[in-house]
């Protein structure tokens, strides 16, 4: 048995003596330059490309399988640069392979440059067209046998068998260049300068690496010039691979920076696991300019059932003129102030199906905002959210209020005359701008609750604001609406409806305790009214801008208005003036109030199309009785009311002598007219002159009657009474007063 396996032995050693022998020999008479033509021409056939070797073929296959080659051309098939190629070489070590080692010498690539074009026919300059089938070829094959499964044999075979062991002294990649350029598209980019180092690479042990290179392009415009460094762990046989201290440096200047230059780091370390299916990001920091961003996350089961969680935070900064300095300036605003800061702060949870950030704490100029926000299914992005806003003034984020400009007192500048031939042609308004974003609320998929403790809107000041909404399919629901503003409260439920051709709008409001002035100013530009008032209101409307959504506004709007008062009218004086008109008497020279105090004021008012009509205005004054009538056009932003004035009791004091009522000119109701658009100050309520014709005949017959009575009683009376008796002389009286009524 020793003696066979002595032979045995012996005879192994004999034959790999032979093969040592062999390869050196081999090694020492072939000259691998000798078969350059045979390369060439065997790329030629088989690609259809052009290779030239201009330098030396170095092939060493014992102790060690090196290989060198250098200067390298090749053309493609229309005999256009394809490649380029300075120098390669690598070298493996023969006698490690048997233990299942991989150790290279250096691996150096210099000076390759690809050239890739795709032309307008979509085809690339780097494709190699299919061989056509031979005979044999297009034979049908016969069915190959199902593959079985491996025996348990087979399977610890698989399982005890050693894992691959990496070692390489280094990696050299230096001055690679790759151009692409797309015919179709009309575009180019370039990566030039790349280059790419290594320390000695072993299995699980660090290394080194550094990366760098510049990138540019032609559409965009861009230019980027890249430096990376890091320490690099690849165990395979654990599966573990890490990157540790990564330090990349970017600075990008171009059309999508606004030609402006923007430099950057970014600094983290990264460790997969593909046994545990762990990936870590742990200290990742970006900083681009003032943007200081840190990220840690982790993320389970990454291949079969994603689980990720980790932290967000931005540094405060402000955000408008970090912007501006990539090269993105943001709208102007009415505040200088706004978007001047921002913060956040978050952690997050999710899978590949949703996403959650809890809690979230967001820092926008003087606003705070935190709570939580989930994206429930990414698929269908399906929001939820409960968020609480300190304060919040959308005034500042609005865009400025536009400059009123002042033309001189002279005359306006004289148009040019159009010259023979022309037409004239009228300018054109510039299009209103749609105030319904139609797209966007289309996309909304949400549902959520949002509390603000002050809110600013149009300078009216709403505290303690509620929000309950749901939006999908283009059907926004704010469920409920409520706050405090103007020292009452608001509630209001609201539907917007972009599904159709047109948006519509239903709204249900109620307001309560609310101080009127200051709200219909901020509304609707009306600052003629004030008081406390209880309002409701049923509205639906149509339309994407403003003015469609006015022009088709119906509803029913009903109010009551306690202890206030109309200002820039004083309805005592246009009575008084009145009066002393009928009495052909000169008002005296005081003073009088700017405003008409009245005690109460309640009607409804009837929209159609954006006019609101109204019949059953009722307002108790101090001395008087107020009953309206008309119409408020919002579109056209004017008024046409006509107003009746009783004065209460037999006499009054309305403040002159010349308007002093005596029970004459009691109960009589005064007509007053107000006409003319919002914003004007003077001149907007009179004397009604028509409905005046009216009065002032029933004042006139009344006289009249007076005075007849006043005659029958003292030039008539007595002789009627001698003729006819006391009996019939009142009969007589009463038939001759019966003429003037």
């Amino acid at each position: 048995m020793k003696t066979l396996l002595k032979i045995t032995l012996g005879t192994i050693a004999v034959l790999l003596l032979l093969v040592v022998l062999a390869l050196v020999f081999i090694n020492s008479i072939i000259n691998p330059n000798d078969y350059k033509p045979q390369l060439e021409k065997a790329v030629l056939d088989k690609t259809g490309f052009q290779m030239r070797i201009n330098g030396d073929i170095g092939l060493t296959l014992f102790p060690q399988l090196s290989f060198a080659i250098n200067d390298v051309s090749m053309l493609d098939r229309k005999q256009q640069p394809l490649l380029a190629l300075e120098e390669a070489k690598l070298g493996l070590e023969l006698w490690p392979l048997l233990s299942s080692r991989v150790e290279m010498n250096d691996v150096v690539l210099t000076g390759l440059n690809l050239k890739l074009v795709k032309d307008k026919t979509g085809k690339g300059n780097w494709e190699i067209p299919k061989q056509p089938e031979t005979a044999d070829q297009q034979k049908p094959q016969e069915q190959e046998p199902q593959e079985q499964e491996p025996s348990s044999s087979d399977k610890s075979q698989s399982k005890d068998s050693k894992p691959v062991v990496l070692a390489v002294e280094s990696v050299q990649v230096k001055n690679m260049i790759l151009d692409y350029k797309d015919e179709q598209a009309g575009t180019s980019q370039q990566i030039r300068n790349i280059n790419f180092t290594t320390g000695a690479v072993a299995s699980a042990k660090p290394f080194p690496i550094n990366l760098s290179f510049s990138y540019n392009s032609s559409q965009p415009r861009l230019s980027l010039d890249s430096r990376l460094s890091a320490t690099l762990m690849l165990d395979f046989m654990g599966q573990h691979y890490q990157m540790k201290e990564l330090d990349w440096d970017l600075a990008a200047v171009g059309e999508p920076t606004n030609n402006k230059s923007v430099k950057g780091t970014i600094k983290g370390n990264l460790s997969v696991d593909l046994k545990q299916q762990l990936l870590s990001l742990n200290d990742w920091h970006a900083q681009f300019g003032d943007l200081d961003l840190t990220f840690t996350s982790e993320t389970k089961q990454f291949v079969t059932a994603p689980a990720m969680s980790g932290k967000l935070s931005v540094k405060p900064l402000n955000i408008k003129q970090w912007l501006s300095g990539v090269g993105v300036e943001m709208p102007e605003t009415a505040s200088d102030k706004a978007f001047s800061q921002f913060a956040l702060n978050t952690q997050f949870k999710g899978t590949n199906k949703q996403l959650s950030l809890s809690p979230l704490n967001i820092t926008l100029d003087d606003s705070q905002l935190t709570g939580n926000l989930s994206i429930i299914d990414i698929a269908s992005q399906a929001l939820q959210f409960n968020l609480h806003i300190n304060q919040f003034n959308v005034d500042d984020y609005l865009p400025p209020a536009p400059v009123e400009t002042t033309k001189s007192a002279g005359a306006p500048a004289p148009t040019p005359a159009p010259s023979s031939g022309d037409t004239p042609v009228a300018a054109s308004p510039a299009a209103e701008q749609p105030v319904i974003p139609v797209d966007a609320l289309k996309g909304l998929n949400l549902a959520g609750q949002m509390t603000l403790k002050k809110l600013i809107v149009k300078k009216a000041e709403l505290s303690d604001v509620k929000l309950d909404v749901s939006a999908k399919g283009g059907l926004v629901k704010v469920k409920n609406l409520s706050a405090k503003l103007y020292g009452g409260e608001f509630t209001q439920q609201l539907t917007v409806d972009v599904q159709g051709k047109q948006p519509t709008i239903k709204a249900s409001n109620q307001l309560a305790g609310v101080q009127v002035n200051p709200l219909l100013t901020n509304l609707a530009d009306v600052n003629q009214v004030s008081g406390v008032g209880n309002i409701s209101s049923q509205i639906t409307t149509k339309g994407l801008t403003a003015s469609e959504l006015t022009k088709q506004l119906n509803g029913v709007v009903k109010f009551a208005i306690n202890d206030g008062q109309f200002a820039e009218v004083n309805i005592n004086r246009i009575v008084c003036k009145t009066v002393a008109k009928v009495r052909k008497e000169k008002m005296g020279d005081q003073a009088w109030d700017n405003n008409t105090q009245f005690k109460s004021l309640h009607g409804q008012f009837n929209i159609r199309q954006g006019v609101a009509k109204n019949d059953d205005l009722i307002a108790s004054l101090d001395q008087m009785k107020l009953d309206g009538d008309g119409e408020v056009d919002l579109v056209q932003q004017a008024l046409d009311y006509h107003l009746g004035l009783t004065i209460l009791g037999q006499t009054s004091d309305l403040g002159d002598q010349a308007c002093r009522i005596n029970e004459r000119y009691a109960n009589v109701r005064w007509p007053v007219r107000c006409k003319g658009k919002f914003s004007q100050k003077e001149g907007l309520c009179g004397v009604d002159s028509e409905r005046m014709k009216d009065v002032a005949k029933a004042l006139i017959k009344d006289e009249l009657k007076r005075k007849v009575d006043k005659k029958l009683d003292d030039k008539l009376g007595d002789k009627l009474k001698e003729k006819l008796g006391e009996e019939g002389g009142e009969r007589a009286k009463e038939l001759l007063k019966g003429l003037f009524n």
